[in-house]
Formats: C-alpha cells, sequence, structure tokens
C-alpha cells in the first residue's frame, strides 16, 4: 500500500474524531451527544433524535473507545479530553442500565467496566482502570439465570468479555463467571436433528431460532468456543460445532448466505415473510465468517477455514455490487465498513493480501462519496442521518479507518466481539 493511502485513513479518521470531538455537549466533567435512533412514534417505528446511552453499542462508552484508540495514535489532547467526558457520562449512568443485559459487551453494564478499562489503558489513567475493574467485578454478582442469550443483549458477549478481564488481571471471579454463563447457556440449547440453536426473540418474533453473530446460533457458538479455549471442557466446544452446523443446515447456496428469520416490526405477528438475506455484520455471511475465522484461529479446524472463505466470497461480491450506492451506509453493525472489517480480519488471519485490495477499493470509494463531496457519512439508523455512536454511527467508521492505518503498521490484533483494534 502506497504511503500516500494510509496517511488518508489516518487522516479521515482524524476528520472523523475531531468533529465528534465538536459535537459534544459538556456538563462538567462529563459529555454526550445526540444522534439519531429509530423507535416506536404513536405505535410506529419512526426516528427521534435524542441523547446518547452509556453502553457500548451505541452509547457514549463505545465513543470514549474510538477517541482513546485515536489519541494514542496521534497525542491530540481534544482526543483525550473527550474519551475521558465520554467515558465519564458512561460510568455516572452505570446503574441506569437494565439488570437483565449486565452481563452484555454491547449493551450491559459489562461493556461499560471493557471500556473503561481499555481507555484507561489507552489514556494511562489509572482511576479509570480502577473504576472499570470495580464495575466489572459488580457485573459479575448479578443472578447469571436472569441474564439475556445473545451476543447483543447477553451472555455470549459476556464470555469473552470476562475471558479478557480474567486473563489481563487474574481476577478469578471473571473466569467463574465465563464458565457460569457457559452453563446458563448450555440450559437454553433447543436442540434438534441439525444442531443446537436458542430462542432469543419472541416466537412471533421470528420463523425460526435465529442464524447469525448478532442475535444467532454463530455469536452463541462463539462465545461456547472462546470459553473451551480458555477451559478445555468439552461440553463447551460440542455446543460451539453444534451451533455451527445449525447455522450451516440452513445455507443456501445460491443465494452464498444464510437466511434471516425476523419477522419486520410492521408486519402482523400472525404473517410470517419468506426468508431473507441480510448481508451484515449482524446478519448474514459477513458476520457469520468472523465466527467461523475466530473458531480456526483458536482450533485450527480447516472446515472453519472454507466456511470462512466461502463466505469472504459472499462478502467480497456485495461489496462490489454495493461499492459507489447512493444507498451505501458504513456503519460497523450493517454496512460496509463491518463487512470490510470481516475481510480485514480474514486477510490478516489466512495471510491473503488479495482481499486486502477489496477492503481498499471499498475504504477508499466512501472516502470519495462522502468527506470529498463534504456529505455526512451514510449511518446505520435506517430512515435518519448522521449519528456519533460506534456500531451504526461516525465512531464505527472512524475505528474502521484507524484499523486500516494500524493494519499497515502490523498492529492488527485478533477480532472480538467484531470491532477491529478495540477490544484486545
Amino acid at each position: 500500500m502506497e504511503e500516500s493511502t494510509k496517511k488518508i485513513f489516518l487522516q479521515t479518521a482524524e476528520q472523523i474524531a475531531a468533529k465528534i470531538c465538536r459535537d459534544a455537549i459538556w456538563v462538567g466533567n462529563r459529555c454526550n451527544w445526540l444522534g439519531d435512533s429509530r423507535e416506536y412514534i404513536a405505535f410506529q417505528p419512526g426516528v427521534v433524535l435524542s441523547a446518547l446511552s452509556p453502553e457500548v453499542y451505541g452509547g457514549t462508552s463505545g465513543i470514549a473507545l474510538f477517541l482513546a484508540k485515536i489519541y494514542e495514535q496521534t497525542d491530540e489532547r481534544i482526543f483525550r479530553l473527550t474519551a475521558e467526558g465520554a467515558i465519564n457520562h458512561a460510568l455516572s449512568l452505570i446503574n441506569d442500565i437494565r439488570p437483565e443485559v449486565s452481563i452484555s459487551y454491547y449493551s450491559g453494564q459489562l461493556g461499560v467496566a471493557h471500556t473503561g478499562v481499555q481507555v484507561g489503558i489507552s489514556l494511562n489513567n489509572p482511576t479509570l482502570i480502577e473504576e472499570g475493574m470495580a464495575i466489572g467485578i459488580q457485573a459479575t454478582k448479578q443472578t447469571v439465570d436472569t441474564q439475556l442469550l445473545d451476543v447483543i443483549s447477553g451472555s455470549a458477549s459476556g464470555i469473552p468479555t470476562l475471558l479478557f478481564l480474567y486473563e489481563k488481571f487474574g481476577h478469578e471471579e471473571f473466569l467463574q463467571t465465563a464458565i457460569q454463563h457457559g452453563e446458563h447457556l448450555l440450559k437454553h440449547i433447543e436442540e434438534d436433528l441439525n444442531g443446537y440453536s436458542w430462542k432469543t426473540v419472541g416466537t412471533h418474533e421470528a420463523s425460526h431460532n435465529l442464524c447469525g453473530l448478532a442475535h444467532g446460533a454463530g455469536g452463541i457458538g462463539l462465545g461456547f468456543i472462546e470459553l473451551y479455549a480458555v477451559t478445555k471442557d468439552d461440553r463447551f466446544l460440542k455446543a460451539g460445532r453444534e451451533a455451527f452446523r445449525y447455522e450451516e443446515s440452513w445455507f443456501n447456496q445460491d443465494e452464498g448466505n444464510y437466511p434471516d428469520f425476523r419477522q419486520p416490526l410492521d408486519v402482523p405477528s400472525q404473517i410470517h415473510r419468506d426468508s431473507s438475506y441480510m448481508m451484515a455484520w449482524c446478519h448474514g455471511a459477513p458476520g457469520i465468517g468472523i465466527t467461523r475465522v475466530r473458531a480456526y484461529e483458536l482450533l485450527h479446524d480447516k472446515m472453519y477455514q472454507q466456511q470462512a472463505e466461502r463466505a469472504v466470497q459472499s462478502t467480497i461480491r456485495y461489496l462490489k455490487e454495493m461499492s459507489g450506492s447512493q444507498q451505501n451506509n458504513y456503519s460497523l453493525c450493517h454496512g460496509m465498513s463491518g463487512n470490510a472489517a470481516f475481510l480485514q480480519y480474514a486477510a490478516y488471519v489466512f495471510r491473503n493480501d488479495t482481499y486486502l485490495e477489496i477492503v481498499n477499493d471499498v475504504s477508499l470509494a466512501g472516502i470519495e462519496q462522502y468527506p470529498k463531496n463534504r456529505l455526512p457519512w451514510g449511518c446505520g439508523v435506517f430512515g435518519g442521518g448522521e449519528t456519533p455512536n460506534l456500531m451504526l454511527g461516525t465512531a464505527g467508521i472512524g475505528s474502521f479507518f484507524l484499523s486500516l492505518y494500524n493494519s499497515t503498521q502490523g498492529k492488527l490484533p485478533p477480532l472480538w466481539p467484531g470491532v477491529l483494534n478495540l477490544t484486545h
């Protein structure tokens, strides 16, 4: 990659970070932002502008994570100050998070705790590390059986986050809580001839138990495999493999993808649609491909490499079809950045630089489409505008461009739960 292209990636991340800092709303040592989200208005789904919550997925801790990481790269003081303000806001609202999602990385207290630790490390701020650790320990005290299951809301993302904290700091309660959440997921298995799956949404919301990273068998299966890698408990290995087998039973060769069984919110519950096929981190081949790449890293099973590379080819076709489309969004959750990040991860693990050529093309096309034309970035809130958060907005887009720059410096780490260069 040419040096000028590397600089473009870093400059793009810096521009995004600067705009996020400019738009922060401060009170004392805390800051927040306004952003678009989809909510029900008069019983109909619509877009509202509201203050951000504290969690990683759509809140201020996710923004703090990006700003702290880009501060590490640039030493820009405003990035540090705003990262501290954002995480201070998240920590101040920790008790407002719903108890049933407390163990989730993306939605819960544990994600805020992990972010506090990561931001503290990036900013060399021991106080933030201590506060993050204290909240992490508090999250381990929640009743396990009340927790939700999937990656976005529950145990499946809590497990690798707990394991990270255990391996980083050696506190036994993190490991024991991860094991307890593995047991929790085992209790909720729905087994059939095709493998293991989980009911993560209501019966009226989906025609079958879901596939996928965010809410389906793929994300839960990977949580089991992460747990097996540390504990060597064969029950967890079997559950992970059976979860992946369930997904493979639904793979559609013609689509090169896995069906999304969710029921649209605006369709009466008694009417089930035919299966659709998203191509995203959250649902579909890219996210499922991430689970297979990580499983290959941990288990060295060629079958998972083959499944991952099949997902790579589907993702490449999709990105080429969508490149330059006016309907593009570049969010991590269900946009071009999230899909390209999967290719970047696969290129790193499988040592295949041809995947990176597609990643670079997608990235440069986004720069041409948005900042070069002085347009706001296309974000992931359907019907909404630019929003600053991590998984749907510009903090995630910025973190993707930062990861592109860092990967050229040989710094690309393992990817989990889905954000490059942030969680390990």
